[in-house]
């Protein structure tokens, strides 16, 4: 079971996963790894793992292409039109938030994202449900808050981010 001139003895001395690993022929023993008392029993195990031993060749490596030159992201919202009415937008996003922060309890500040500003009004980004309620509780304020700044009245709406 276990090579020319093992017992079943030895085979049980290996345990249970060896056992049924060395019945199947898979298992490749490791003649440091052996206990003392099993390395002079079976000469077969005692001949360690045999290796067949190949020439390495070295991966042929791709050329290098040079990476093209990118553009940082300030760079390219100011030389794109489409990107810069983003960049408007989300600098109107920022200054709308700004606004409204003193209105929001200190605890909530960091669960509260400024949203995006459309033609129906501005969005407020709550962490959770119940950050997105106490939210709800102070919109009237923040309304008042946003036309004290010179924003025309529009809704402020409260959203819940997704996980």
């Amino acid at each position: 079971m276990v090579g020319a001139g093992g017992s079943r003895l030895e085979v049980r001395a290996l345990g249970a996963k060896a056992r049924r690993a060395a019945v199947a022929g898979a298992l490749k023993f490791n003649i440091q790894a052996l206990p003392a008392r099993l390395r002079g029993v079976c000469p077969t195990l005692s001949a360690g793992p045999r290796i067949a031993r190949t020439k390495l060749r070295p991966v042929p490596s791709k050329p290098h292409r040079p990476t093209p030159n990118a553009l940082s992201i300030s760079d390219a919202l100011h030389g794109s039109v489409p990107l810069a009415r983003l960049r408007e937008a989300l600098r109107d996003s920022n200054a709308r938030f700004e606004a409204v922060r003193p209105a929001i309890p200190r605890p909530l500040l960091a669960h509260v994202k400024p949203g995006p500003v459309d033609a129906e009004g501005w969005s407020l980004l709550a962490a959770n449900a119940s950050v997105a309620a106490k939210l709800r509780q102070l919109g009237p304020r923040f309304e008042d808050l946003l036309r004290d700044g010179g924003w025309t009245l529009c809704a402020v709406r409260i959203k819940v981010l997704a996980d």
